[in-house]
């Protein structure tokens, strides 16, 4: 038996008569423990207990400073932290827990996984299977689960695996551009409790692409489960749930450029006054979807809306015809219900 520990990686091999060893596979295997353990690192390493008493804000903080290119991994835990965990262009940008056991808490109105690119552009963020959990009593106004703001770019990011609870927006990015995201496999839980509540709330300056994939998103009786503002284009919603809010999907293209070349495919929407709300876009499709619940209208497109597609749903499907035009396909003028 050949037992080796280097840093937090620790393991053994069971070696029989017919295994020859050589110096040059031994320095491969080093290479290969030390490569794993540069790549992921405990926050426990750096004082965190995850107790849910102790404020491991300081802790956390300095191994996300210290860890540039790494990924940072919390231990099943409450890390309890009383104002915003930064990440920069020059730190640690890789988020990994094991899901909801893994959770970052707070009782503060306050972001708790604040991403700020005016360091400089962030490329490849991962934030993995953790769980954001705010208790804030009172109005929460601030209270946003991963905050991505500042004057520069926010490039090929993934979120996925994660859980929010309580935090008055689920996910808000306001950099300057959001090019090539992923929303995936993730839960939101009853967001917040007050009014103009979001779960992912998406405007950057210059917009960008994004994929939303199997979302749970459950909100308060005034909230809105997705809002796109200002450019957008060339991202697809499909898959998800959405419960409660008076819209579970927002999108308006305003006076922007671009804000075209998107579907909203085979989700489910319920107990909710409108589904889909799409203001000022154009070369969208909304299909193969289900509406439950008492809604007034499905899918609602405003009279600037151009060159879309809508069919008929599931359980509440669309039965209504367009002011111009035949349902479901729209060209130009008039405002549009469906539902």
């Amino acid at each position: 038996m050949i037992d080796f520990t280097v840093g937090d990686v620790s393991g053994s091999q069971t070696l029989t008569d017919n295994d020859h060893i050589y110096p040059g596979h031994i320095n491969e295997l080093r290479t290969a423990i030390n490569t794993v353990n540069t790549q992921i690192v405990n926050v426990k390493n750096y004082g965190a207990t995850g107790d849910a008493v102790t404020d491991d804000t300081v802790a956390i903080q300095a191994a996300i400073t210290a860890n540039a290119g790494n990924y940072l991994f919390f231990p099943p835990g409450y890390y309890l932290i009383s104002s915003p965990l930064i990440a920069t262009s020059t730190t640690c940008v890789n988020f990994k827990g094991v899901g909801t056991p893994s959770s970052i808490y707070s009782h503060g109105d306050h972001a708790m996984l604040q991403f700020d690119t005016s360091v400089g552009d962030i490329y490849y963020a991962d934030v993995d299977g953790l769980n954001f959990y705010n208790d804030c009593s009172g109005v929460r106004t601030s209270a946003i689960g991963i905050n991505v703001q500042g004057t520069g770019n926010f490039y090929r990011y993934k979120f996925r695996n994660n859980h929010f609870r309580g935090t008055y927006t689920g996910i808000m990015i306001q950099a300057l551009s959001g090019g090539w995201g992923e929303f995936s496999n993730m839960i939101w839980d009853n967001v917040g409790g007050n009014s103009n509540e979001y779960g992912i709330f998406w405007k950057p300056t210059n917009g960008g692409q994004a994929i939303y994939n199997n979302l749970r998103i459950m909100v308060s009786a005034t909230g809105t489960g997705i809002v796109m503002q200002t450019n957008f284009g060339d991202f697809t919603i499909t898959g998800c749930i959405f419960a409660g809010g008076t819209q579970c999907i927002l999108l308006d293209g305003g006076a922007a450029l671009y804000k075209n070349n998107f579907s909203i495919t085979g989700n489910k929407f319920d107990e909710t006054t409108k589904p889909v709300n799409v203001i000022n876009c154009s070369a969208f499709r909304i299909l193969g979807n289900s509406y439950c619940g008492g809604l007034t209208h499905a899918v609602t497109v405003d009279s600037d809306c151009t060159d879309y597609v809508i069919d008929e749903g599931g359980t509440n499907h669309m039965e209504g015809t367009r002011q111009t035009g035949t349902m479901g396909v729209g060209s130009s003028n008039g405002e549009a219900t469906f539902g």
